[in-house]
């Protein structure tokens, strides 16, 4: 081993960080062992194997949403795009809002029919097998995507924790092999059950960071006076970085400038998380459904919101105000600054700075950095097996030649091939497309979101067909592939080869992000072929589940006065929080409160993230979209069970 490696290995600065990773990595897989010996049920699609508890659930969907994003992807956009990037803090308000809005409808239908899974509800539904096929593909497009910004996460972060000894793409090798041999020897429920401690360790990690900016940046009083000083100078980024309803999206990756459409287009585009199969999977796994109304409400809105807006904005801009030595450290990157690796590098540069100050402090936050990628990949990849394990064991493809073949082979070794060729396919993809991959991921989110109006469908009203949903599905994902930014880095370039043809337009025309013009498309074709493929047999069919579900939410029911009066306070808040009313927090108007543009922001996102945790309370308890009663006699059948 030669000396570089030596101190790499035995140096004081990585003392703490190796102590504290082994006996972390040790602890994960005895406890992962412990646990395997105490629930392995002889039977691979057991219940008891893929459900989970009331606190399991509530952590593990808190972390998926929310921890990564928290720690990784907000203080990077809010560094380098500005105070525009901090409305995306009101994402813990829209993502619970979907989630409240559809979730309990799902579980009541997946319970009664018998479902294990989403793919399962939609097809048997729709009864459709070719929709079957597209929302495996939509949801396999999401898991990897996310799965592929985990591992350039995680490659990041070794590289620069590491003083570039381990390069990008041997720490991708690294971290994807740590994972996908702990997600190979872990069931379902011991990996859920090791999430609380890594989700501790997440939010120790996450403190310490934000405390050590705002201690290189001098404090609260520093703070303050670094951000008057920076604002005052119209320094960059923070130089038109404000919601401007006369900006526009810009060409940047991504833009440092934004308008208001595209906040509150891409806002509403971030709700495509809850409609993935991947998040619905996560909820189907639990049988105690008194969690999903906390977990959206106070653990998604309350305490996410409030670590997204005190944190991030410690994060983000405490760094530019922080110490020169700091701040120049941070700058001295070796990408382009249009490059979208920028953005996952920030926090791991900021961690480096970290280990001169305190090689403890830097062990610690390192680890959590370690524990937060894990958790949140092993999930990942155990959901996406399981989804398809569990269909397939059950036939539930409708195509019977296949079942028949499908059932001849153990659902246990398809799910470890599915986990190996998936994980493995994920990190060729990213380590060959590394600096385009973050923004080729985003397509995840916006194809999840096309499954908004098969949602509607399911919960809502048994007018929508099952050709009319795949009819507007392929028209939203075609949508999609056009106006998102890969129209302008791959296929705007093969349709001017092929067809000596350019396109009119760029990524999200008129400054609406893509995910929007999809399911306008989506929409106006489901309704289209709908309206033209109604049939006697499939509208009974439909009325089956709308019955069954309006028979479970009969009880108890809430006042007649508080639906207009919540969906009175849904639309003032979407309209003022991140609407066009959000151009009403500009100095201009009189709002400038503490005379500074930046501080006078960050109230007006207070106010309405409180507001906001106000509008999910109501609809979720008072309302009961979301909240189980005590009395509801669902409940009661399904704790008899």
């Amino acid at each position: 081993m030669n000396s570089n490696a030596l101190n790499l290995m035995t140096g004081p600065p990585y003392f703490w960080l190796l102590i504290l990773a082994g006996l972390y990595i040790g602890f994960c897989f005895f406890f992962t062992l412990l646990k395997n010996m105490t629930t392995f049920e002889n039977g691979c699609t057991n219940e008891k194997t893929f459900s989970v508890g009331y606190w399991g659930y509530i952590i593990a969907s808190t972390a998926l949403c929310f921890s990564t994003w928290s720690l990784f992807g907000q203080p990077a956009l809010i560094y380098h795009g500005g105070s525009a990037y901090s409305y995306l803090i009101l994402a813990s308000i829209t993502l619970p809002f979907a989630s409240i809005l559809f979730l309990k409808r799902q579980k009541i239908l997946c319970i009664e029919f018998g479902f294990k899974s989403p793919l399962e509800l939609y097809s048997s539904y729709f009864q459709s097998s070719v929709l079957w096929v597209f929302i495996l593909a939509v949801g396999i497009v999401f898991a990897l995507s996310c799965f592929g910004l985990l591992l350039l996460s995680a490659g990041s972060f070794i590289h620069h924790i590491s003083g570039g000894y381990v390069s990008l793409v041997y720490g991708m090798v690294g971290f994807c092999f740590l994972v996908l041999t702990h997600t190979l020897f872990a069931q379902y429920r011991a990996l859920v059950s090791i999430a609380p401690l890594q989700f501790f360790l997440f939010l120790v990690g996450v403190f310490c960071l934000s405390m050590f900016v705002l201690f290189m940046s001098g404090g609260p009083e520093g703070f303050v006076e670094g951000i008057k000083n920076i604002t005052s100078n119209d320094l960059p980024p923070f130089k038109d970085s404000f919601i401007d309803t006369q900006s526009s999206y810009g060409d940047d990756l991504p833009p440092t400038s934004s308008n208001v459409f595209f906040i509150f287009t891409l806002l509403i585009g971030l709700m495509g998380i809850q409609a993935s199969p991947l998040m619905n999977m996560l909820a189907l796994s639990t049988k105690d459904v008194r969690a999903f109304a906390p977990q959206q409400v106070w653990w998604s809105g309350l305490f996410c919101g409030g670590v997204l807006l005190v944190v991030s904005i410690f994060i983000g801009f405490g760094a530019h105000v922080a110490q020169p030595d700091l701040v120049l450290a941070l700058k001295a990157s070796h990408l382009s600054p249009r490059s979208a690796l920028v953005y996952l590098d920030f926090v791991p540069q900021l961690i480096k700075q970290v280990q001169e100050f305190s090689p403890f402090l830097f062990g610690i936050i390192s680890l959590s950095v370690v524990a937060t990628l894990h958790m949140t990949a092993a999930l990942i990849i155990k959901l996406t097996a399981n989804m398809i394990k569990l269909d397939l064991s059950k036939g539930s493809t409708f195509f019977s030649p296949f079942s028949r073949m499908f059932a001849e082979f153990n659902p246990n070794i398809v799910a470890v091939l599915f986990s190996c060729l998936f994980a493995l396919f994920t990190l060729y993809a990213a380590i060959n497309f590394q600096s385009i991959f973050p923004l080729i991921a985003s397509l995840g989110i916006a194809f999840s979101f096309q499954l908004f109006p098969a949602l509607v469908g399911i919960c809502y009203t048994p007018w929508f067909t099952g050709r009319g949903i795949v009819a507007g599905l392929i028209a939203g994902l075609f949508v999609v592939l056009l106006t998102d930014k890969t129209n302008d880095l791959l296929l705007n370039d093969m349709i001017s080869d092929f067809f000596d043809f350019q396109m009119p337009f760029g990524s999200h025309p008129f400054g609406i992000y893509s995910a929007i013009w999809g399911g306008l498309v989506n929409m106006f074709f489901v309704i289209l072929i709908s309206s033209f493929t109604q049939s006697r047999n499939g509208i009974e069919h439909r009325f089956e589940f709308h019955r069954l579900l309006e028979l479970n939410l009969m009880s108890p029911t809430p006042h007649a006065i508080l639906f207009p009066l919540a969906w009175g306070v849904s639309f003032v808040w979407f309209f003022f929080a991140i609407g066009p009313g959000a151009s009403l927090q500009s100095a201009s108007l009189g709002f400038d409160l503490f005379e500074n543009e930046f501080l006078s922001l960050w109230a007006w996102q207070f106010f309405w993230w409180a507001f906001g945790v106000f509008m999910l309370w109501v609809l979720a308890y008072p309302l009961q979209l979301s909240r189980f009663s005590g009395k509801s006699s669902f409940l009661s059948q399904l704790f008899h069970h």
